[in-house]
């Protein structure tokens, strides 16, 4: 019915992610150790690559992600670009950020902001590892009571809690495009 909504008042597309957004609607972790390990799972698997990017690019974007998610810290204010937003594109981003999180949707076909765009250069092992780093270091960042918060860069203030359900989301949706090869 939200979703509905969404849709015919042109804030979301109509079609959202489909395996991801059942799955990723579930996701409440306490930690985020789930995705190196699934990135794990996956190359073990020997997955077929994804629709766009192999497996080690999306390893290396979703550590550009949490690396830049734990550099944030809530002095740096609002993104420039936010104080030109008109009242409804930051009302609209606003209910894209809730439905995002309170269903596990994530929009398909939203180009990687240059920051979190992958090198092309990494290798799978190095990739994983530097994943499993970077989530390890997201969830200290979590753990400490002092810990302050950054913007996302279309979605706004976010807290270390929602930070981490939209990675869950995130990761899930960048893993619902590989296929592990079948009899092998």
């Amino acid at each position: 019915m939200i979703q509905q909504s969404l849709v015919s008042a042109g804030l979301i597309g109509a079609t959202p992610t489909a395996p991801a957004s059942r799955v990723a609607k579930k996701l409440a972790f306490r930690t985020l150790q789930w995705i190196p390990d699934q990135a794990k799972r996956l190359a073990a698997a020997k997955a077929v690559q994804g629709e766009t990017w192999s497996l080690a690019e999306v390893c290396d974007h979703l550590t550009l992600a949490f690396e830049s998610t734990v550099r944030g810290n809530g002095d740096e204010g609002p993104p420039r670009r936010w104080n030109s937003l008109s009242r409804f594109e930051r009302a609209k981003r606003w209910c894209i950020k809730h439905f995002m999180l309170a269903t596990g949707w994530f929009p398909r076909g939203v180009p990687a902001p240059a920051s979190v765009a992958p090198s092309g250069s990494v290798l799978l092992d190095d990739g994983i590892k530097r994943l499993e780093d970077a989530a390890a270091a997201f969830d200290r960042k979590c753990s400490s009571p002092h810990s302050t918060w950054g913007y996302h860069s279309l979605l706004g203030k976010m807290s270390g809690r929602t930070w981490r359900r939209f990675h869950s989301i995130h990761a899930a949706h960048h893993f619902s495009f590989f296929k592990a090869e079948l009899g092998s």
